[in-house]
């Protein structure tokens, strides 16, 4: 009896509390350095809507639309007030400034006015909306909004310095700053026929016999494109888009009419250590052979000129090239911030699709995973799951360069395929010649000055230009020894384990193979010893998603095109073929599917794959709109498209069967060692070195050598990594190296009109006063001002609920006794 009693007893004893314990007042007319205040409520918004439920009718809501109201860069910001009724009279101001003149109804969306809100100064901006009318009364809405720099940093940590500029190069003129700021530049392209592209030296003048036409939205109009050149962020970033500037003259603004509101964003390939700006050339947006460089080989293949014609807006910078540096959220950041320029200057984009090779992909993955609602879908080419896990393959090829060199007798080619799982034995070579560099601190820019590079003993204090030091902000230093802290680790890895396991080494060759690996130490030297990476680095590369497949990626579509003719094409081969279906087998760990990506292994065409993300995201909006409680991860794999499934393709032909005959046949050091398929396990858990756990073939002297080079016992690779936890972090911000805070995206409403028309809380009397919502750490909102009306409700509610319990035990009570 006691037993049934207590919920309604609780319920009753909650709601009393609730009632009468009273909230504290807070307010704000001004926002203060530093104040993230805003409302009277705040809720999180949708990562792709940034829209939330719950609005009442009358209550007012109101946010940044372009980026987060936090992460707001530049001088503008595009706003959006809902919930706003037809009677009423709105007011909007900007720390106290009016600008609702700005504001103007959207069509098709009742009761939501759009704004591009100019004039922010850097810091907190405060944005408050009034609204006046015969059936809520008044109500007022607070939104703070912050504002950074153009050339950062909002999310990315400390720049770095020195910084090489290349806007010369790219035909910017020289720098006009320490940040690489040059005017921004706008020219116009006109096409043939053909597709050639030829800059007009007037664009108001007739255009060129031979201009090419297009259609957008039923509407013939001239192949003629505008690119805009802008260093935002300290990258160079180019913006394409049809334009008309003929028909439209000389003095009318531009408006951005022949856009379908589509965003392709260019992502460069390979993977740099920073320092410098990188460079690009204005014509790269085209897609054309002429613009093929180290960094956009993948660009032609795109067909981002079909595209132009289709309407959409070509985007790039030179530091979403991984080439320029291999930090994904230094790109994420950039993709945001001219993302946000975009938004307030052209107007709101309705899909944004990734596309690029190699480490183009790497950017889409990282920033599916980790900054949901960037990128809408992704098209990667010959791709790689992420940085950290990449990184482990050129650490363990150094390694394997200098014992093969060494002793070439020994490491025939069969063995060395077998010890490393690689597809040949050049794809380790070619690791090394390209990117082995980047463990070394004095892979510098050529720019920068031997006088100013770091020297171990001539210049300890100089600059590292590692891949360590390019991620300081996110891997964070070393308490003891200043250093960046290097997230890769293989201490306890048993190179060639399954080759040993399946007799295609010996025990000796085993033996002697881990004794002679050893690591590479913080200058990239080799070392005895093996690499070691700390478990605190280990949980914050898990738990702020630098290892893909544990955060937000199960939302974004994603179609993944692999080659497996790279596999023997020198330079091309260290696309190992293995490489998206570990991504799909994290997938599968991780949600039991994988049904946001699709694998097109053969000779896929990347223009084709962008069509079909297109159609991918069109059945996505509408499975979403008919069914507006279904998880985002859930529609996106019930909306598919019959292309997006794992396929064979040539070209435009595709036949829907898995396609990885030969994907197999090989793997890579990790997995090959004993690791799991899904080589997410950045630093492995130990099991004792027994004679147990190795084939019975070694010797007991050779367990004995195996025992003193693993004194803390070697990889179980059943168990998860150190550090490791199923589900990342999303939407971080680094403020110091190392450190880290989540940035939600930030919805201010008002309080819920009451009855007669007033807003409760007082909120007319005293416009000043209303309650500040915080989220407690389980994602619920915690009201910290004036906040009776909820406790009320809340009482209510729990009251109703009590009654229910009571009467359903009644009601079962009977029946049992009736039965």
């Amino acid at each position: 009896m006691r037993r049934h009693t207590t919920l309604p007893i609780a319920a009753l004893a909650v709601a009393a509390l609730l009632a009468v314990v009273p909230g504290t007042s807070s307010a704000a007319t001004r926002a203060t350095p530093g104040s993230a205040s805003s409302g009277p409520v705040t809720v999180a918004g949708d990562d792709f809507t940034t829209q939330a439920p719950g609005l009442a009718p009358g209550q007012l809501e109101l946010t940044t639309i372009s980026t987060r109201p936090a992460l707001v860069s530049g001088p503008e910001a595009r706003t959006e007030l809902r919930g706003v009724d037809p009677t009423d009279q709105v007011t909007v101001t900007r720390d106290g400034t009016d600008v609702t003149a700005a504001f103007v109804p959207v069509p098709g969306r009742a009761g939501v006015l759009q704004g591009l809100v100019d004039g922010l100064h850097l810091g907190d901006n405060l944005l408050e909306a009034t609204a006046t009318g015969s059936r809520y009364g008044t109500r007022t809405v607070r939104l703070v909004i912050t504002d950074h720099s153009l050339q950062g940093p909002v999310i990315s940590g400390p720049h770095q310095y020195p910084f090489v500029c290349h806007t010369a190069q790219s035909g910017l003129g020289p720098p006009q700053s320490r940040d690489c700021v040059v005017p921004t530049q706008v020219h116009w392209f006109a096409a043939d026929a053909l597709g050639n592209f030829t800059q007009l030296a007037d664009p108001y003048a007739p255009y060129p016999s031979g201009t090419a036409t297009t259609k957008v939205d039923g509407r013939t109009v001239p192949l003629v494109v505008r690119v805009e050149s802008i260093v935002i962020n300290r990258g160079i970033a180019r913006l394409a888009v049809l334009d008309d500037p003929a028909k439209r003259g000389p003095h009318a603004p531009f408006t951005a009419s022949e856009w379908n509101h589509k965003l392709l964003w260019h992502f460069g390939e390979s993977c740099g250590t920073g320092f410098n700006q990188g460079a690009s050339h204005e014509t790269d947006v085209f897609g054309q052979l002429t613009s093929i460089s180290t960094e956009n080989l993948a660009g032609p293949l795109m067909d981002l000129s079909s595209r132009l014609r289709d309407g959409w807006m070509i985007g790039q910078s030179s530091l979403t090239t991984f080439g320029v540096h291999c930090n994904q959220v230094l790109s994420a950041e950039t993709l945001m911030m001219t993302k946000e320029h975009v938004v307030d200057e052209y107007g709101p984009v309705r899909h944004t699709v990734g596309a690029g090779a190699s480490g183009g992909a790497i950017q889409q993955y990282t920033i599916g995973d980790q900054y949901p609602g960037l990128l809408d879908a992704g098209t990667p080419i010959l791709s790689f799951p992420d940085v950290l896990t990449t990184a482990m393959t050129v650490h363990d090829c150094v390694l394997f360069q200098r014992v093969f060199r060494n002793d070439p007798n020994r490491w025939t080619a069969t063995k060395q395929i077998a010890v490393t799982g690689l597809a040949t034995p050049q794809v380790c070579n070619d690791w090394v010649d390209l990117f082995g560099d980047n463990l070394k601190p004095d892979n510098c820019p050529g720019e920068i000055p031997d006088a100013d590079r770091y020297d171990k003993v001539k210049n300890p204090d100089g600059v590292r230009c590692d891949l360590q030091d390019d991620l300081v902000n996110v891997v964070g230093r070393d308490p003891t020894t200043g250093m960046a802290n290097r997230p890769v680790d293989n201490e306890g890895v048993q190179y060639g384990l399954v080759a040993l396991r399946d007799g295609v080494i010996t025990p000796d060759d085993f033996v002697t193979l881990n004794q002679q690996m050893g690591g590479i130490d913080l200058d990239g030297n080799h070392q005895a010893a093996r690499t070691t990476m700390s478990p605190a680095v280990a949980a914050n590369a898990y738990r702020n998603g630098f290892v893909t497949g544990h955060g937000a990626i199960t939302e974004m579509p994603v179609i993944d095109q692999a080659v497996p003719v790279s596999d023997v094409v020198p330079a091309l081969d260290i696309h190992d073929q293995i490489r998206p279906y570990e991504t799909q087998a994290r997938l599968v760990a991780r949600s039991g599917s994988h049904g946001s990506q699709a694998i097109w292994n053969g000779v896929p065409y990347p223009g084709n794959a962008i069509v079909t993300a297109d159609q991918w995201l069109d059945r996505l909006d509408a499975v979403l709109q008919a069914n507006p409680l279904l998880s985002r991860a859930q529609a996106v794999a019930e909306s598919a498209p019959a292309d997006a499934v794992n396929q064979c393709r040539l070209v435009v032909a595709g036949v829907p069967v898995a396609c990885n005959q030969g994907v197999l046949r090989h793997s890579g050091p990790r997995q090959a060692a004993g690791g799991p398929f899904t080589e997410d396990d950045i630093l492995c858990r130990r099991q004792p070195v027994t004679a147990a756990t190795e084939p019975a073939a070694l010797s007991p002297a050779q367990v004995d050598a195996l025992r003193k080079l693993f004194p803390d016992g070697v990889c179980d690779w059943s168990k998860p990594s150190v550090g490791y936890t199923p589900a990342a972090l999303t939407w971080q911000r680094y403020t110091t190296p190392g450190k880290s805070v989540t940035v939600p995206y930030t919805l201010a409403r008002s309080q819920v009109p009451g009855p007669g028309g007033a807003a409760q809380g007082a909120e007319r009397s005293n416009p000043d006063a209303g309650s500040t919502p915080s989220r407690t750490p389980s994602g619920t909102l915690a009201f910290t001002g004036d906040d009776t009306a909820h406790r009320w409700w809340l009482g209510a509610v729990l009251l109703g609920a009590a009654a229910l319990v009571g009467l359903s035990r009644r009601w079962l009570g009977r029946a049992k006794g009736a039965g």
